[in-house]
């Protein structure tokens, strides 16, 4: 609590049942790490490399989540509430079970992610990426999305709002009068 983790560089971390709180971690790579059960709450995680990691049952509470790299990642039963996550990285990643609320998200990429159980509500997604990432089963009704790079094939079964729904239409080419 209340510290300031620099320069480490781990490989294979495993952390279990560990609450940070008020922690910075600054120039810090975690790849491959194993987290479980374990909470970081008004963390500074800006620009963290957790590449090809593991993070069950794990919450994520107002942290600051700016440049972090969660690409490759295996993220279950994890809840990730009002965050600052601009910029970050999750493309190739597995979700399941995993509840995004209140999270400012835009220019994020999610390239190439498969979810399961996932939820985003009231989130910020404004200039994300979603390629080759099926969106089937997910709500961004309550998001925003504006100028979200969605690819017209990855369309399929997402729900969104009625005025979600005209800016999407521009995608597929269609001028809406």
């Amino acid at each position: 609590e209340n510290c300031h983790i620099t320069n480490q560089i781990i490989d294979r971390l495993y952390l279990n049942k560990c609450h940070f709180k008020n922690v910075t971690f600054e120039n810090c790579q975690f790849g491959r790490i194993d987290l479980s059960d374990t909470t970081f709450e008004n963390c500074d995680l800006s620009h963290l490399k957790l590449t090809d990691g593991s993070i069950h049952r794990c919450e994520f509470i107002n942290c600051r989540l700016t440049g972090s790299d969660f690409s490759n990642c295996n993220i279950q039963n994890t809840l990730f509430l009002e965050n600052t996550a601009s910029y970050a990285n999750f493309s190739y990643s597995q979700f399941k079970s995993v509840n995004f609320v209140n999270n400012q998200m835009s220019h994020n990429c999610f390239n190439e992610c498969t979810y399961s159980k996932v939820s985003y509500e009231h989130c910020n997604l404004s200039e994300s990426e979603f390629i080759n990432t099926s969106l089937a089963t997910l709500d961004f009704s309550t998001c925003q999305i504006n100028h979200t790079v969605i690819p017209i094939d990855c369309l399929k079964g997402l729900t969104v709002s009625s005025e979600q729904a005209v800016q999407l239409a521009r995608l597929i080419g269609l001028e809406i009068v």
